[in-house]
């Protein structure tokens, strides 16, 4: 992660820091999800929000591996809606595989998405291993109100509208898929 990068969050949470100290969390209230997969990587696939009930929700996604996945680069970006969309902090790529190895980074925005990332992906896929990826793959049915969404409990993610672009690639740049995500981040006090 670049040096301002990281200067530009720490000011933002410092700035912010005493204005959210009475804040219990934010929640993240997914309203859209898309998803599109590479017939080259994937038979078949599907990516929804479905309504259990008037008050309920849960994300679904699956999809089946046509051939092994033996490295996975990712390219993650977060926009939120000022007037139209509009890049928010995060623009960055990094190496899937290596992520999930977890083993300590160099680079710090890789070990803050590790922090991140690992929790929810142990809880709730069955993509909580390292490298290679075959087989079904998995988001089991997300209650997404009983989710602990540890990116949004900072002074980063104050409420808004955000959208979440990740664009996945292997080694030689065969583009596996795309992911958007959009959703409402709340406060909620204490």
């Amino acid at each position: 992660m670049k040096f301002s990068k990281v200067i530009l969050i720490l000011i933002i949470e410092f700035v912010l820091s005493n204005e959210i100290q009475a804040w219990k969390n934010n929640l993240l209230i997914p309203t859209r999800l898309e998803c599109d997969a590479s017939p080259e990587w994937f038979s078949n696939y599907t990516c929804h929000i479905k309504p259990v009930s008037r008050t309920k929700k849960i994300i679904v996604a699956w999809g089946i591996i046509k051939k092994p996945i033996n490295k996975v680069f990712m390219h993650v970006q977060i926009f939120k809606r000022f007037n139209g969309w509009q890049p928010y902090l995060i623009n960055e790529s990094f190496e899937g595989c290596e992520l999930l190895d977890g083993k300590k980074s160099s680079n710090s925005f890789h070990n803050y998405i590790y922090k991140i990332s690992k929790p929810l992906l142990d809880k709730y896929t069955n993509i909580n291993h390292p490298c290679p990826y075959n087989g079904t793959v998995e988001l089991y049915e997300v209650d997404y109100n009983k989710v602990d969404v540890p990116a949004a409990k900072g002074t980063v993610f104050p409420s808004g509208y955000y959208k979440v672009i990740a664009k996945v690639h292997e080694a030689n740049n065969s583009i596996i898929g795309t992911g958007v995500l959009q959703g409402i981040v709340k406060e909620i006090k204490i």
